[in-house]
């Protein structure tokens, strides 16, 4: 895939979601569990493949609020069911931004994050390249850990995309879980 074709994508990724977050917002889809429920209801069988895109762009463009829709997956539906539709999007997501850093490296991390955040990543690889794989599953134990960053930091790593991938496969549904869990029982989030 050439640059310019990246681009493109990435350009026609943003507008998409650009105009998603316009119509979810006017029509308070991320403020209001009833709301999203419908707003997923309304695709009728289709519900949860279009919540687990939702879940799968999250990682990619860090612009979802990702723990609201990770609560509001659980409570649409249920804790097994919701748990894993939760996952089972971000796993893949975060499996497609590794990949991507992989091929682009930090041009695309450029693109998708700001300075502060970039610095942030810098730091992070300083502190942990040759430990990546014991931090990704340090960070993945804390419900709110910065999954993103740590994630962006594997890809320019040289972790092999297959320990990645398992680790965060093992490690997501407990931080899910204890992140919604938290967000459910201790804010009352809902």
């Amino acid at each position: 895939m050439t640059k310019r074709i990246m681009n493109l994508l990435l350009l026609i990724g943003t507008i998409f979601t650009i105009l998603f977050f316009i119509y979810a917002f006017k029509h308070h889809v991320f403020q209001d569990p009833k709301v999203f429920r419908q707003f997923i209801k309304s695709f009728g069988p289709f519900g949860v493949v279009v919540f687990i895109l939702l879940q799968t762009i999250q990682p990619i463009i860090p612009i979802i609020p990702g723990g609201l829709s990770d609560v509001f997956g659980i409570i649409m539906f249920g804790n097994i069911l919701g748990l894993f539709y939760v996952c089972f999007g971000l796993v893949i997501g975060e499996s497609i931004v590794f990949l991507l850093i992989r091929k682009y490296g930090r041009p695309f991390i450029q693109k998708i994050l700001s300075d502060n955040n970039q610095k942030k990543l810098d730091k992070l690889i300083l502190k942990s390249n040759k430990h990546i794989q014991r931090l990704i599953i340090i960070v993945f134990l804390m419900p709110f850990g910065p999954d993103d960053l740590i994630c962006y930091a594997a890809g320019l790593s040289n972790l092999s995309f297959r320990r990645y991938f398992w680790t965060i496969a093992i490690l997501k549904p407990i931080s899910v879980g204890v992140h919604c869990f938290i967000m459910i029982h201790f804010f009352k989030i809902i």
